[in-house]
């Protein structure tokens, strides 16, 4: 283990200046978003509640199908037209202007809260697609083994920061005006990114702009036409559908409880706004460190056997003891693999693929599919809530486990397939 560090801790010196300066400045963007992020989630799901109920929750996913569609199709559309860079500047301006708008808005027309829920599920991860879109055609396979973990934990430390403002501000200026904050983070974000394909240019193994690449298709449904003719592309997307309906299943478990456990929107907020510093902290550690040793020492394949395993586990201690804190736990953990562990895993399938996948395929896979997953779980919630008599939670608890082994013997047979890209990692 020293031995490895100190042949990372060389390999670093050897950088050029402006590889360790875009480093620094793909580590300033990750901070940006997360942090920012910290602040709106917390606010938007508790006002969210306050408005709607939890168990309104899976209606606001359904929501995110068309407006994520539609998101996507103009990315696509307008990426090999307008450039990279043109692309994150119109996106901030809409974060900016939808936050600022709902920032006055919601108080007034508190029905509004479901519009919101959507878009924020849906511009972070644009967001993230811009970054890591970048750092992808930018950093070298052998690199990513351990700068991928590093830049996820200054993202994370940005989240632990950014939970603050909701945890200690929510009850005095109220949750709706923390949403003003997002444009500081994204003027700061903008300004980053900028530098960082300035920077990228003078990196020899770079070469090209990324705002003058000759995308192969021009059609914004090349994206979706990668995806679906490869197999390669098709795990990523089934791996991620896995992880987000497992995630949003347990999402709503966690909110069923804490509506009723906290029914007052700015403690509620506050106290979301804690337990999100929690898991971001835990992150912390699992990013810099945790995926570190996984990388090398556990391995690609094991790795993503592991984790459905681990939350199998976890959701039959729920089962067994279907208390808050036990899914406080539950929720926890797979919030915490989910922003941590698993998103580098998947991060590092994506260095194989040419510059054309790594943007517009996967736009459809970490845009379109991460969110849209979320239907699938509606889908499932509506239909317990419509058709049975049981307890919903009892029955989605016993839908996550099932979720959790098809998962697992998916990722056995589906790696057999990939071996080879897989090698390359």
């Amino acid at each position: 283990m020293n031995a490895l560090a100190q042949k990372i801790k060389v390999e670093i010196k050897n950088f050029t200046l402006f590889e360790k300066l875009f480093i620094l400045c793909a580590m300033i963007c990750g901070f940006c978003i997360t942090s920012e992020y910290s602040i709106t989630k917390p606010v938007s799901y508790s006002v969210f509640i306050s408005a709607y109920k939890a168990s309104y929750l899976p209606y606001a996913w359904l929501l995110t199908i068309p407006l994520n569609f539609l998101v996507v199709f103009f990315y696509n559309k307008f990426l090999p037209k307008i450039g990279c860079f043109k692309m994150v500047l119109a996106t901030i301006l809409s974060v900016g202007f939808i936050n600022l708008a709902a920032s006055y808005l919601l108080p007034i027309y508190p029905k509004l809260a479901i519009f919101h829920f959507a878009w924020k599920d849906i511009y972070v991860l644009l967001m993230f697609q811009h970054l890591w879109s970048m750092i992808h055609a930018t950093i070298k396979i052998k690199q990513a083994k351990y700068l991928y973990g590093i830049i996820y934990a200054v993202g994370g430390l940005g989240s632990v920061i950014g939970s603050l403002l909701p945890a200690y501000l929510a009850t005095k200026v109220g949750s709706e005006k923390l949403l003003c904050s997002s444009m500081f983070f994204y003027a700061v974000f903008g300004l980053s990114f900028k530098l960082a394909l300035t920077l990228r240019k003078k990196i020899s193994q770079s070469g090209e702009s990324l705002d003058e690449i000759d995308l192969k298709s021009k059609s914004p449904k090349g994206g979706f036409s990668l995806v679906f003719n490869s197999r390669y592309l098709t795990y990523i997307l089934l791996i991620v559908v896995f992880m987000q309906v497992s995630a949003s299943l347990m999402d709503f478990q966690f909110n069923s409880f804490l509506e009723k456990i906290i029914p007052e929107k700015d403690l509620r907020t506050a106290y979301c706004g804690r337990l999100f510093g929690l898991i971001h902290t835990i992150n912390i550690f699992f990013q810099a460190i945790g995926s570190f040793i996984i990388v090398h020492y556990v391995g690609l394949r094991k790795s993503h056997i592991l984790i459905p395993l681990f939350f199998g586990i976890n959701i039959i201690g729920f089962i067994l003891f279907p208390f808050f804190r036990v899914i406080t736990l539950c929720f926890a953990t797979i919030k915490s693999f989910d922003y941590s562990i698993f998103g580098i895993l998947k991060e590092m399938l994506y260095i194989p693929l040419d510059i054309d996948k790594k943007f517009r395929a996967k736009a459809v896979i970490d845009v379109f599919a991460y969110r849209s997953a979320k239907a699938l779980s509606s889908i499932v919630i509506l239909g317990v809530q419509s058709l049975l008599t049981i307890t919903t939670t009892t029955v989605v608890s016993w839908a996550l486990l099932a979720i959790f082994i098809v998962w697992m013997a998916m990722s056995v047979i589906l790696f057999k397939k990939h071996d080879i890209a897989a090698k390359q990692i």
